[in-house]
């Protein structure tokens, strides 16, 4: 269109405007550019009046300096639009149906393939629709979701102190997934803190004291040392995405200092949280040396460790009915260290005599300082799912799988993962907003490192409880919210280019 279409109009300025916005396919963005570049047209109608034009020609004159309508909706289109990401949508949605295939395929119990599905099919729609709106959302309204979580992260809190006094118990606030994402939810919560004041020293300052302040108070009245590999992946996706925010000049101020008050803060939370418990650091580093029952995760983490060893790359592991015996009474590990550990056979036990003699042999192993476990299968019935450890289905997920097929088919399933967590750092790389680059970065970060201690779990390096494998192992609700931290970032890669973000509690121009 030319220029010339505005030239004499009493309408230049609106014709102008109406012809640029048609050419943005965002819609809600029309005002915000329409807006922006009237204050430029009235800008240099201005200039032009101070040398001696009238008020309207000067208008006229503005509009015919700014160029071509269609042109410049076009290049501001370009640079102002939906960053579609269908790589990442269609391999996150491949991870789901997995994790539902295996949910299926385990049949662990009733309940957990029901709760599996329970989980699954309104997690993934809750999923689409933070992906479709989340992060508009939330830029519209941060105040709201920084408040419940706030709220949320309290009555956590308060939850948790009453319940160990014996004052109150809530299942809804005491749920170990509710616990796991709590601790998680500190990351993206202290993100949005730290920008919020990222221009303001003494602010900055007093909120990273405040966070390392709330974490050790959370973990002096929320001990709950189980939950220590969320506390893990909560820390490290903080600290790193506060070095990458930065790295990229987000916050205004030398950034030698700013490393170093990070560090200081990281290390004096990552202290309080590992040296509370150091007996997870020696079962991860060496769980042999934690071993003193077949119930220890460490025995978990060594039993695992040796079937993987003795299985092939192409194809099940295979043993004898003998082996399977040794596996699932213990005695492969016990048998020269503790036989008091080797599970007793609990099968055939018909009578009232047959009854009392097992409970009397049970009580004379445990007060000579045994725990074995009751065997209820016998050398002719065993299987390979009864010398796994328990809730198999859900924590080892890939060590089953190599297992069950060899290790080609468990190699394969983290050369998807991987593939997933490349696609997924690439999109949050290309963000350009800060807000919603530190958001997506922290949100890939918790989820990425709950799949690192995830993996190490499952080659036989298990620190504290289980995290879940994002998307893949069952989880319940900590499945239902690692959705909404995928959710939240594809929308914040999606919609960084076309949403304003807040500065102070406005919002700053695009």
């Amino acid at each position: 269109m030319s220029k010339d279409l505005y030239k004499n109009s009493p309408q230049a300025v609106s014709r102008f405007l109406e012809d640029v916005a048609d050419q943005i396919s965002y819609r809600p963005l029309r005002p915000a550019i329409q807006a922006e570049l009237q204050d430029h047209i009235e800008d240099r109608a201005d200039a032009y009046v101070s040398q001696g034009m009238s008020q309207e020609q000067a208008r006229i004159q503005a509009v015919q300096d700014m160029g071509d309508a269609i042109s410049i909706g076009t290049e501001l289109n370009a640079a102002h639009q939906l960053c579609p990401c269908p790589g990442l949508l269609l391999l996150s949605a491949l991870m789901l149906g997995l994790g539902m295939l295996f949910s299926g395929f385990f049949q662990w119990s009733p309940e957990q393939s029901a709760g599996g599905f329970l989980y699954y099919l309104p997690g993934f729609l809750f999923f689409l629709l933070v992906v479709w709106k989340g992060y508009p959302l939330f830029v519209r309204h941060w105040r709201l979701p920084l408040l419940a979580a706030a709220a949320f992260l309290v009555l956590n809190l308060l939850g948790r102190f009453l319940a160990a006094h014996g004052l109150f118990y809530s299942r809804l606030l005491n749920n170990p997934g509710y616990q796991h994402f709590a601790r998680l939810l500190i990351a993206p919560v202290g993100i949005l803190i730290l920008y919020r004041f990222r221009h303001t020293g003494k602010a900055l300052m007093t909120s990273v004291l405040g966070l390392a302040g709330f974490w050790l108070l959370f973990q002096m009245l929320c001990p709950d040392y189980g939950m220590q590999s969320a506390s893990v992946a909560a820390l490290l996706s903080l600290f790193v995405t506060v070095c990458l925010l930065i790295r990229r000049d987000c916050f205004s101020f030398r950034k030698l200092r700013l490393y170093a008050v990070s560090l200081a803060a990281f290390l004096l939370m990552g202290s309080s949280t590992v040296l509370s418990a150091p007996q997870y650091i020696q079962e991860f580093l060496f769980p042999d040396t934690r071993v003193h029952c077949t119930w220890d995760d460490s025995y978990n983490s060594i039993l695992i460790q040796d079937l993987l060893s003795r299985t092939p790359l192409l194809g099940g592991i295979q043993l004898t009915q003998a082996e399977l015996m040794d596996y699932g009474t213990g005695a492969w590990y016990f048998a020269s260290r503790d036989p008091l550990q080797i599970g007793i056979s609990a099968v055939g036990l018909s009578s009232e005599q047959e009854q009392k003699a097992f409970e009397a042999e049970v009580k004379r192993i445990r007060e000579a300082g045994g725990h074995p476990r009751y065997i209820h299968f016998t050398e002719e019935t065993v299987t390979l799912w009864d010398i796994l450890p328990q809730h198999y289905h859900n924590n080892y997920v890939i060590a089953v799988l190599i297992l069950q097929y060899g290790w080609a088919a468990g190699l394969a399933l983290c050369g998807v993962i991987a593939l997933f967590y490349l696609l997924l750092f690439r999109c949050i790389r290309h963000i350009g907003g800060r807000l919603a680059y530190g958001l997506a970065m922290v949100c890939g970060q918790c989820l990425l490192w709950q799949t690192v201690l995830y993996v190490l779990g499952n080659f036989g390096h298990q620190y504290a409880s289980f995290p879940t494998l994002p998307l893949v192992s069952e989880g319940r609700i900590s499945l239902f919210f690692n959705m909404i931290f995928l959710g939240f970032l594809i929308s914040a890669y999606r919609y960084h280019q076309v949403e304003m973000e807040p500065v102070l509690g406005r919002r700053a121009p695009v």
